[in-house]
């Protein structure tokens, strides 16, 4: 089966966190010159989960996220700047790549030279920060910028495509099964067929850059969500 126009449009709408009334992710896409600053440091990807859990288990979740990135910037600033051989930068523009066309330049720069996202290197898995706050703008919003926390060596190196999913979400792209849960928790299934839920739920574990089972197949909701970022529209969203 396929997914009906509206159901359609209605999973890449939900699929793509807003900043201003725009996908999040508008402004770094449309440049036609990407700034990247990779800063390494001692630093446990698992420290940052166990801060990053305990947040989530307590308080005002739109305050504990904005704490946690606050923390990830002192932590970023306290480290020094990367050095990496080409091979290295090379999988990391090949991941981000997808998510651009081919006239945009990737650089990597300092962290002094106004970066438009910073990847900390952390020893394995990944985190990525957008810049908004859930749906909410940060309070520090024209200062704020993406962060990845992306493994080079262990992670990259190996699955380039960590690389395509971290930096999706770094430009407010969630899991396609975060979209069902987002679907069903705002009372919008009138849009889907429960089947529709259900297909796209199955999907999100097999399929796309967006999943955790990445087979080498690109998704409808991958090519949905960049189409929705690009230009703000669903209408050209492709059928899943």
């Amino acid at each position: 089966m396929s997914y009906s126009d509206a159901c359609m449009r209605t999973m890449v709408e939900n699929g793509v966190l807003l900043k201003d009334g725009n996908p999040a992710g508008m402004d770094l896409i449309s440049k036609s010159e990407v700034r990247i600053s990779i800063v390494d440091g001692d630093f446990e990807r698992q420290d940052a989960l166990k801060m990053f859990d305990s947040l989530w288990d307590e308080g005002d979740a739109s305050h504990n996220r904005l704490f946690f990135r606050e923390y990830i910037e002192d932590q970023i600033n306290s480290n020094q700047g990367a050095t990496f051989n080409e091979e290295q930068l090379g999988k990391i523009k090949e991941g981000i790549q997808y998510w651009y066309d081919g006239d945009t330049e990737i650089r990597f720069v300092g962290l002094n030279e106004l970066p438009d996202i910073t990847i900390f290197s952390v020893n394995k898995g990944g985190i990525a920060l957008p810049p908004v706050n859930g749906n909410e703008e940060l309070s520090h919003a024209e200062n704020s910028y993406p962060i990845l926390l992306l493994p080079i060596e262990e992670g990259v190196m190996k699955y380039p495509n960590l690389a395509t999913h971290e930096f999706g979400h770094a430009l407010g792209v969630l899991h396609p099964f975060d979209v069902v849960k987002e679907i069903n928790s705002e009372n919008i299934t009138h849009f889907c067929t429960m089947a529709e839920i259900d297909l796209l739920s199955k999907d999100s574990s097999d399929k796309g850059h967006m999943s955790y089972g990445f087979n080498g197949v690109v998704s409808g909701f991958d090519i949905g969500v960049k189409e929705f970022i690009r230009t703000g529209l669903t209408a050209n969203a492709p059928e899943f």
